[in-house]
């Protein structure tokens, strides 16, 4: 009689480990500080246990507050910031970065609506003071690059801070 073969034990398949599941919810958190979350939120997924602002909802931290959209807990997509100073920012977030199109309002009413990038005025956009005159042109971070005639008499203008630079006539 041939020699029993023995039987091999069957290996366990390893049981697949990934990211916890992704929940969402619809709540208010009351930070330590006192600064305050109302809106969407997510948690789990590829980002961890921790709850984290996504979707649509609003931050209020002292005097200043922001309104809009969240991606994993930055402001994100469209929605309006205003500061503690009375300025406003109203437009397009890319990771809590002003980013695309969107106008920011100075305290003393002068404004800027055009192109952003990386929290400058870049491309092309308006700039109004507050007395009302407007400057138009291509801003390049921060600076403007060429405008209209309504500055023509100045190599440069200050624009709240920033400088205009005008390109010389050939």
């Amino acid at each position: 009689m041939p020699p029993k073969k023995q039987e091999e034990p069957e290996e366990e398949e390893p049981e697949e480990v990934g990211p916890p599941p992704t929940e969402e919810g619809n709540g208010k958190y009351i930070f330590p500080d006192g600064a305050v979350y109302e809106g969407d939120w997510q948690k789990g997924g590829e980002l961890g246990e921790a709850v984290r602002r996504h979707g649509h909802g609003t931050h209020i931290d002292g005097e200043q507050s922001y309104e809009g959209q969240w991606q994993d807990d930055a402001m994100h997509g469209q929605g309006t910031f205003r500061y503690a100073s009375k300025a406003v920012y109203e437009g397009s977030w890319a990771q809590n970065e002003y980013q695309g199109e969107g106008k920011y309002t100075w305290a003393n009413g002068s404004c800027y609506t055009g192109s952003w990038n990386a929290n400058q005025m870049h491309g092309k956009g308006e700039y109004i003071d507050q007395n009302g005159q407007r400057w138009c042109g291509r801003f390049y971070n921060g600076c403007l690059l060429y405008t209209s005639d309504a500055a023509d008499e100045e190599d440069s203008v200050d624009l709240g801070g920033r400088r205009i630079i005008k390109k010389k006539k050939k």
